[in-house]
């Protein structure tokens, strides 16, 4: 009986441990910011002192603070730079297997602040429409898109590429992919961006309150 107790206590420790080596941890995350910017500085060192991200996980890139820029400027300002802060921090260790490149990972999370840039646009001209034309055929892309294939190098940049965690039900932690979840704070305000940071974690600790009006009118 007390073997077999023991037994249930050591799968359970192991069961444990398992979940807690998959969760998501502020150490998972790096805080991407426009150093030229006051705002994206103050929301990424006030994010890490809210959620715990260690100091090294933020990364300042040298951007102009605009909506759009080329696909050279993203690759010399943002993905470059963020490459060589991966490497730098081994973010991960290369396994040289196609199917999953990426071991000993330690950073699954890019958390873009308020002031970088958000699209790449499309510099040369766009087909013409016509029968078996594809229009969305184009290199214009959302930046927080293709900072998700961060690690990757040569894939397809004309028109839509599949999302592999599209659906999955397990943990992204463990599930292997070698892609990043990419997420931004933004706002139309200072005042704006400064809230989406601090009372999330505020809600969390003390609960929501407030009132409601809820609407009951209708057909």
């Amino acid at each position: 009986m007390f073997k077999r107790g023991l037994a249930i206590l050591l799968f359970l420790a192991a069961w444990f441990s398992a979940v807690a080596a998959y969760e998501l941890q502020p150490s998972h995350v790096a805080v991407v910011y426009n150093g030229k910017s006051i705002l994206s500085r103050r929301m990424a060192v006030e994010y890490a002192r809210v959620r715990g991200v260690p100091e090294r996980n933020l990364i300042a890139l040298d951007c102009p603070q605009v909506n759009e820029i080329s696909r050279k400027e993203f690759d010399d300002l943002i993905r470059l730079p963020l490459l060589k802060s991966a490497r730098e921090q081994k973010w991960w260790v290369s396994s040289g297997i196609s199917s999953s490149p990426m071991m000993d990972r330690k950073i699954f999370v890019l958390l873009l602040m308020s002031d970088l840039p958000m699209k790449i646009r499309h510099e040369q001209p766009v087909p013409p429409p016509g029968k078996d034309i594809n229009q969305m055929k184009t290199d214009r892309a959302s930046v927080d898109s293709e900072l998700a294939l961060l690690a990757f190098d040569g894939y397809e940049r004309q028109s839509w590429l599949a999302n592999p965690y599209f659906n999955k039900r397990e943990d992204f932690v463990g599930s292997g992919l070698p892609t990043f979840l990419v997420c931004r704070m933004d706002g139309l305000t200072a005042a704006t961006c400064m809230r989406l940071v601090t009372e999330p974690a505020a809600v969390e600790k003390k609960g929501l309150w407030g009132w409601a009006v809820v609407d009951r009118g209708g057909p």
